[in-house]
């Protein structure tokens, strides 16, 4: 298995774009580490057009690093990696299902999201959750 991080952004005017490669790139070394397995590099660009699939990612590699037994991590890790690298739709990934802690830690994103537009005095239309 091989883990997908975004190459170096070259352009440092898209800051939200840098941000999210970098931070990115930190959580998949660290989980390579981890898990004791290489690391390839793929275009930014890959990670925005799935992004649905790289903000589980990101959770599945954060998941990875701190529990005792990875295995459904890492399935779940290698779905992701194949969709970055094209060998499987998007939708093929999202038909396998969701691990239940990917879907706690969308919950939570869909959670801080609601809690922002509120502060913001906004209305929130609907409570989306996962569960």
């Amino acid at each position: 298995m091989k883990l997908i991080m975004p190459k170096t952004v070259p352009n440092q005017d898209m800051v939200t774009t840098t941000l999210f490669s970098e931070s990115l790139r930190n959580s998949v070394r660290q989980t390579a580490s981890r898990l004791d397995v290489a690391v390839e590099e793929l275009d930014p660009e890959v990670f925005m057009k799935y992004a649905f699939i790289a903000e589980g990612y990101a959770i599945a590699l954060s998941y990875a690093r701190y529990v005792d037994d990875v295995t459904e991590a890492k399935r779940y890790l290698e779905g992701c990696c194949q969709v970055f690298r094209e060998e499987i739709t998007e939708m093929e990934m999202v038909d396998r299902g969701l691990p239940e802690f990917v879907k706690v830690g969308y919950d939570k994103l869909l959670q801080s999201i609601a809690d922002e537009i509120k502060r913001r005095g906004l209305t929130v239309v609907h409570s989306a959750t996962l569960h």
